[in-house]
């Protein structure tokens, strides 16, 4: 019994000694999960999705400029799909998809509607901004998006009042997402959490599996050392003297 006491805290000894090493692994990545976590936690996500820059107009459809229906548009772009009538700032629209293309159409003669100009994109953005910061510049993105906007958005005006930016769909003259300071820290603290540090989409990349292991094996062992730190002496010592 006592051989298997003295055994017993060899491998505790060993155990300590990998629990340390593996700590000394992973501990500022633990750092870096619990900051990251409790920063998005504590967001509240409207806040964050940039909701309170803006506010759509409410605009009723000017039936007057619409002169043909669903039915016609899809006569007029066969094997369409996804057609829906809006209103912008520009008028009444028709969108939809054709192949991998997404398309606008004019709702009153049926063209396609070119791509917005700059002077288009800026109306409606400051149409729609609430914030209190100045228009600022604009910039149009058509192959290459910014990090902070997702490629199937492209082309879109980028028109920044401040820090603030509100992007404007090039294709359908609708705002399609809108950036602030707080989100960009927030993306930030998403890339650092997943750590995925390219895309940050990709929650299953080897490296946060890697982590996520190593963080789990410092737990059990963990568990284990408190374990037997708090095993009543006198049990060992009473096995010691069979």
């Amino acid at each position: 019994m006592a051989n298997f006491y003295m055994g017993q805290g060899t491998l505790t000894a060993k155990l300590r000694r990998s629990h340390r090493l593996i700590a000394m692994l992973i501990g500022v990545q633990l750092l870096i999960w619990m900051i990251s976590g409790c920063y998005m936690v504590l967001m509240n996500i409207d806040f964050i999705r940039g909701n309170q820059l803006v506010e759509q107009p409410t605009r009723s459809l000017a039936v007057q400029n619409i002169n043909l229906n669903p039915m016609q548009i899809a006569q007029r772009y066969p094997h369409s799909k996804n057609i829906t009538l809006y209103m912008t700032a520009l008028g009444p629209r028709y969108k939809l998809q054709q192949a991998d293309t997404l398309l606008a159409i004019s709702a009153h003669d049926g063209s396609l509607l070119p791509a917005l100009t700059q002077q288009q994109a800026e109306t409606i953005a400051k149409d729609a901004y609430q914030g209190q910061h100045p228009w600022r510049s604009s910039i149009l993105f058509q192959q290459q998006a910014p990090t902070e906007l997702s490629p199937r958005w492209l082309p879109a005006w980028q028109i920044n009042f401040g820090s603030d930016s509100l992007y404007v769909s090039a294709t359908t003259a609708e705002v399609v997402t809108k950036r602030h300071d707080y989100w960009r820290l927030f993306d930030v603290m998403w890339m650092l959490h997943i750590m995925d540090y390219q895309e940050r989409e990709n929650i299953h990349n080897w490296l946060l599996t890697l982590a996520s292991s190593l963080a789990l094996l410092m737990a059990i062992s963990g568990l284990w050392l408190v374990y037997v730190r708090f095993v009543p002496r006198k049990e060992q010592q009473k096995g010691q003297q069979i």
